[in-house]
C-alpha cells in the first residue's frame, strides 16, 4: 500500500486507548528513537495510513518510534520551541516542546487551583454569613413566639370577665399562628437559598474533580482510579452533609409546629373548662334562688291561711257573746237578752283586745301552738354545733360494680404507696382500680348516689350535662 499523508484529530491523540498504545510501543522500542537513539520528545510515526482506522488500530510493524527532529524530517516540517530560551526543533503541530509543554500545563493547573480555592473561600464566607442571618432570624422568631405567648396569657385572663372576649382571643391566636406560618415560610426560603449555595459548592467540587481527573489521565490509570475514588467520597460526604442539614431543618420546623398546636389545644381545653365551671355556677345559683322563692311562697301562703282562719273564728265568737248578754228589767225583775252590736277587729289589733273576756286561755294556747307548728321547722332538721358535719365524699366501697364487663366483683377501698384508691375484690384475677374520691369516667366530676325505678345507682353530679352511671350493689 502506498504511503499517504494523513493527520489524526485531537480526539484520537487524547483518547485513553491511544495513551495505552503509545505506552506499549515505548516499552517495546526501549524508550529511544529508532534512527538517532535520542530519548527526548518521542513520537509515534505511522508508516502507512489505512482508511477508517483509528490512530491506535495499527500493527506494531506499521509504527515507528521517532524523536521530534526525526519525525519532523520525515514529514518535511520543523520549527523551534516558542518557550523563552528553548531552541529545540519540534513539529509544526505543537507550540512547545514536550518538556516545556508539561511545565506550562502544570503552571496553568496551579493557577486554576488557586482560583478555585479563592472561589471556595468566598463561597464559604457567604455561607457563614447566611448561617448567621438564619440564626438571627430564628432568634427574632423566638422573641416573637414569646410575645405571642404573653398575648395568649392576657387573652386567658380576659376570658374570665366576659364570653365575648373569647372570640377576640381566638382571632388574635389565629393571627399569631398565621405570623408563625409566615415565619416558617421565610425559614423555608432561607433553606432553599442555603440549598442553592450547597449545590454551587457541589458544582465547584465537581469542577475540581474534573480537573483532577484530567491530570490523573495523563499520569496513569492506577493514579486515576485512586483520585476518582477520592472525588466520589468527597461528593458523597457533601451530599450526606446536605441531607443531614435538610433533615435537621425539617425536624426543627416539625417541632415548632407541634409546640404551636399543643399550646393551642391546651388553651382551648382551659377555655372549655372555664366556661363549663361558669355554667355550673350559674345553674347552681338559679337552683338555690328557685328553692328560696318556693320556700318563701309556701311560708306566705301558710301565714295568710292562718290569718283568715283566725279572723273568721274571732268574728263568730264575738257574735255569740253579744247574743247571750243579760240586760236587767225595771218592771218585771227578769233578765232579758239584749242584742249588743258586734265590735270590728282591726288587722293590727290582737284578738284578745277586740273581744275582752271572751277568749279563754285555752283558746289562746291553741292558737299559739297552731302558729308555732306551721312556722317552726321540724326538730330533727336542726343540727347543733356539737353534731359532726357529714363528709362531702362518702365511701362507696362494696357498692360499686367493677367497670370490667367480664368481672362480677365490687370495688373495695384500699391503701397503697400513693394513697387511698378503690380496687376490685377479685384481685389478683382482676387488677382494675379507681382513684379516690370516686369520679366520673367521662367528665371527671363527682359521682353521687341516686335512686330510680330500678333501685339505687351511681350517677354523675353534672346531670343532665353528663349521663354516665355505674351500678350499685
Amino acid at each position: 500500500m502506498a504511503k499517504q499523508k494523513k493527520t489524526y484529530a485531537d480526539g484520537d491523540l487524547s483518547h485513553p486507548k491511544w495513551f495505552r498504545f503509545k505506552k506499549r510501543i515505548l516499552r517495546l522500542r526501549g524508550d529511544q528513537c529508532q534512527r538517532c537513539s535520542n530519548g527526548d520528545d518521542l513520537h509515534l510515526h505511522h508508516k502507512v495510513y489505512h482508511e477508517g482506522h483509528r490512530a491506535w488500530e495499527y500493527d506494531e510493524s506499521e509504527i515507528e518510534l521517532l524523536c521530534a527532529i526525526c519525525h519532523g524530517h520525515e514529514h518535511g516540517y520543523l520549527k523551534r520551541c516558542d518557550y523563552l530560551g528553548c531552541d529545540v526543533p519540534i513539529s509544526n503541530h505543537f507550540e512547545y516542546c514536550y518538556k516545556h509543554k508539561i511545565l506550562i500545563e502544570e503552571e496553568r493547573n496551579e493557577s486554576e487551583k488557586k482560583r478555585l480555592h479563592e472561589e471556595s473561600r468566598r463561597i464559604i464566607a457567604q455561607k457563614e454569613a447566611m448561617d448567621a442571618e438564619i440564626q438571627r432570624r430564628q432568634k427574632d422568631l423566638e422573641n416573637e413566639r414569646v410575645q405571642t405567648n404573653r398575648q395568649l396569657e392576657i387573652l386567658k385572663d380576659q376570658i374570665h370577665d366576659h364570653k365575648i372576649t373569647e372570640a377576640n382571643a381566638f382571632q388574635k391566636k389565629d393571627q399569631a399562628t398565621r405570623q408563625l406560618r409566615e415565619r416558617q415560610l421565610e425559614l423555608e426560603s432561607l433553606e432553599m437559598e442555603r440549598t442553592a449555595h450547597i449545590e454551587k459548592l457541589r458544582i465547584v467540587a465537581l469542577e475540581q474533580t474534573r480537573l483532577e481527573r484530567d491530570r490523573i489521565i495523563k499520569e496513569g490509570e492506577t493514579h486515576k482510579a485512586e483520585k476518582l475514588n477520592e472525588s466520589r467520597i468527597i461528593i458523597k460526604e457533601a451530599e450526606t452533609r446536605r441531607q443531614t442539614e435538610i433533615n435537621e431543618s425539617k425536624r426543627e420546623q416539625d417541632r415548632i409546629i407541634r409546640e404551636a398546636e399543643k399550646h393551642k389545644a391546651e388553651k382551648l381545653n382551659e377555655s372549655k373548662i372555664i366556661i363549663k365551671k361558669a355554667d355550673e355556677h350559674q345553674w347552681n345559683t338559679l337552683k338555690r334562688t328557685a328553692a328560696i322563692v318556693i320556700f318563701l311562697g309556701v311560708v306566705l301562703f301558710v301565714y295568710a291561711s292562718m290569718a283568715i282562719f283566725i279572723r273568721s273564728k274571732a268574728k263568730k265568737m264575738g257574735q255569740a257573746s253579744a247574743a247571750i248578754q243579760q240586760v236587767p228589767s225595771s218592771t218585771s225583775g227578769r233578765t232579758v237578752l239584749a242584742p249588743n252590736p258586734p265590735k270590728t277587729v282591726k288587722p293590727s289589733e290582737p284578738i284578745s283586745a277586740a273581744m275582752p273576756g271572751q277568749l279563754t286561755n285555752s283558746n289562746a294556747d291553741l292558737r299559739a301552738n297552731a302558729v308555732s307548728k306551721s312556722v317552726a321547722p321540724p326538730a330533727d332538721s336542726i343540727r347543733t354545733a356539737e353534731e359532726p358535719v357529714p363528709k362531702i365524699h362518702e365511701e362507696v366501697g362494696g357498692h360499686l360494680e367493677c367497670p370490667r364487663k367480664e368481672c362480677e366483683g365490687t370495688m373495695v377501698l384500699k391503701t397503697g404507696k400513693n394513697g387511698r384508691f378503690y380496687g376490685c375484690s377479685n384481685f389478683p384475677n382482676c387488677r382494675m382500680t379507681i382513684d379516690h374520691p370516686f369520679a366520673c369516667y367521662k367528665c371527671g366530676a363527682e359521682m353521687v348516689l341516686r335512686e330510680g325505678k330500678n333501685g339505687k345507682f351511681w350517677g354523675c353530679s353534672t346531670f343532665p350535662d353528663c349521663r354516665h352511671t355505674n351500678g350499685y350493689k
